[in-house]
């Protein structure tokens, strides 16, 4: 995982570190982080990459819900590490792996499962960043065969990892994670309550 953007990106990160919800980050990464690496482990995909702010990237799944889209394409090996979000909130994922690739090597795709439930439907694909596009582009080469109704993208960092101009058109609609302070966090605790958690000693 030595690749020319990997020590830009950890900058980005250490940028947009928001030290804020400590209490709602402690939840989120007790729920999360053993699954979201499982997630990867379980496809025999070593992924080393987990979100950098749990919060905003649930908030972004929750919109993904909203939207009414019910089948997620999970692209490794990277976007394993969101999967358990969508599994979460009831939308069917499958898997793919799509390995980084140095200049001037071919992109490769391997399909983890069957991809013909995405014929008809309102697709989402879950990626964490867009830097050339060329994950995208060789991701809609197989996709495009399978005739989905709509395609949207999911990315789980936030905008200053992102160049916008490299997604392809065939993207319909674009969600991406953005840090909301209080509100990312008490979506997430809303979310908790809603299946039977409580909280705070106020909760009923």
């Amino acid at each position: 995982y030595v690749f020319p953007d990997q020590i830009d990106n950890i900058q980005r990160m250490l940028d947009a570190h928001n030290p804020l919800n400590d209490f709602e980050n402690v939840l989120i990464r007790e729920r999360y982080t053993e699954r979201q690496k499982e997630a990867g482990q379980k496809r025999n995909i070593e992924n080393p990459h987990l979100p950098g702010d749990q919060l905003a990237a649930f908030q972004a799944a929750l919109e993904v819900v909203k939207k009414g889209y019910k089948t997620a394409i999970i692209v490794g090996p990277e976007g394993f590490a969101y999967e358990p979000y969508f599994e979460d909130l009831g939308i069917k994922t499958v898997g793919v792996n799509i390995p980084e690739s140095r200049p001037g090597e071919t992109r490769t795709i391997k399909l983890l499962d069957n991809l013909s439930e995405l014929r008809g439907q309102k697709v989402i694909v879950v990626e964490d960043d867009v830097r050339t596009g060329a994950t995208l582009h060789k991701l809609l080469e197989t996709v495009r065969t399978y005739e989905p109704k709509s395609l949207g993208l999911y990315l789980g960092l936030t905008a200053i990892f992102q160049r916008l101009e490299q997604i392809p058109k065939e993207f319909e609609d674009v969600i991406i994670a953005e840090d909301r302070g209080k509100k990312a966090a008490e979506a997430f605790c809303d979310f908790l309550r809603s299946k039977g958690f409580k909280i705070f000693k106020t909760d009923k």
